[in-house]
């Protein structure tokens, strides 16, 4: 049985290590600040923006994490990919590039008949870890055939 003509789906859940990550970066950016020896009144607005920044970035996920994030991918070989987010919408589309396969994250984006872009980040928390490798294993098998339009 050929593999690239099957449809690869893919059940996608809550990241937490996305927010851990998050938490981390700006963690990593309020030490960098401080430690750079500036005046008192440059550090601390700039640890204020950060703060703010942070908190921005934590409540609108919040919010919007319900109805926009990604709920299952189905892609296919020789067509276009399908997305579902929560709030039940199918979007269409083709991958732009090369997807990003790493160990802990895959990252890439599509572009709908519109021409909007939607990128997609799926981690290892994301899903189970046999259908993340699956995930891995398909694309890297499939996507440079399905970015030059030839059959995998």
């Amino acid at each position: 049985m050929n593999r690239a003509s099957n449809p690869l789906q893919i059940e996608l859940g809550p990241s937490r290590l996305l927010g851990g990550y998050l938490v981390a970066a700006y963690a990593a950016a309020l030490g960098i600040v401080v430690s750079r020896g500036l005046p008192g009144i440059a550090i601390g607005m700039a640890v204020m923006i950060l703060l703010i920044s942070g908190w921005r970035d934590f409540a609108k996920s919040s919010r919007s994490v319900a109805k926009q994030r990604i709920r299952r991918l189905v892609l296919f070989a020789q067509d276009d990919w399908l997305m579902v987010n929560g709030a039940g919408m199918t979007i269409r589309g083709r991958p732009l590039d090369a997807p990003l396969v790493h160990p802990w994250a895959v990252a890439f984006t599509l572009a709908d008949k519109d021409g909007r872009k939607t990128p997609v980040l799926v981690l290892p928390d994301m899903t189970g870890p046999q259908n993340f490798h699956a995930l891995r294993l398909w694309l890297r098998q499939n996507s440079q055939a399905v970015i030059n339009g030839s059959p995998a």
